[in-house]
Order: structure tokens, then C-alpha cells, then sequence
């Protein structure tokens, strides 16, 4: 293979590896908003609790809001549930991505390096 087609599918490859990468981040950071919202939610029905102590009727609002908080976040896991094997897909072919990219430069780097008139200086 020549040193130019070789060349061309290394950059066919990281552009390929860069569309899978993004893709990553963008799944990850969509658990990573949920991971945020379900912290949210927790601590809002800690404080709602605590409100609900001043008296009777905050009390009986605080376990309201507590039952739906916890449908909300019941919600917010079955959606990270959902996340999490796509999360792992996307990490095996970002991984594949990389190591595609990774053996194409090494490729191209040793046959600069056997190409005639192409060796280290000296």
C-alpha cells in the first residue's frame, strides 16, 4: 500500500474515531444530567422534609412532594437503566475507533521510515 493511501485512511479513520468520540460524550453527558437531576431531587425532598416539620399541614405537603419526588426519580433510574448498555456500546466503538486509528499511524509511520531515501538522518 502506498504511503498516500495509507495517509488517507489514517485520516479517514480519526475522523471517524472523532464522530465516534463525540458521540460518547454526548450519551455520557446525557447520564451525566440525569445522575445531576436525581441529586436535585434527593436534596429537595431532604429540605421539603425538613420544612415539614414546623408543622401539621407542611408536614402533610412535605410527604406529597416526597411521593413525588420519589416517582420522579423512579423515572430518572429507569432512564438511566436505559443509558447505560447504550453508554457501554458507544464505549466498544469508540475503543475500536481508536485502536483503528492507532495501528493506521503506526502503519503509515513504518513505512515512512522503509521508504527509500525516507530513513533517519544522520
Amino acid at each position: 500500500m502506498q504511503i498516500r493511501q495509507l495517509a488517507r485512511l489514517r485520516e479517514l479513520a480519526e475522523l471517524k474515531k472523532e464522530v465516534e468520540l463525540s458521540r460518547l460524550s454526548r450519551v455520557v453527558a446525557a447520564k451525566t444530567a440525569l445522575d445531576w437531576q436525581e441529586q436535585a431531587l434527593q436534596q429537595a425532598e431532604q429540605a421539603a422534609r425538613h420544612e415539614g416539620l414546623a408543622s401539621p399541614l407542611a408536614g402533610q405537603t412535605a410527604e406529597t412532594f416526597a411521593i413525588w419526588t420519589l416517582r420522579r426519580r423512579e423515572e430518572v433510574a429507569r432512564d438511566m437503566a436505559a443509558l447505560a448498555p447504550l453508554i457501554e456500546a458507544q464505549r466498544a466503538i469508540a475503543a475500536q475507533a481508536l485502536g483503528r486509528t492507532d495501528v493506521l499511524q503506526q502503519l503509515e509511520s513504518r513505512q515512512k521510515l522503509a521508504a527509500p531515501g525516507r530513513g533517519p538522518k544522520g
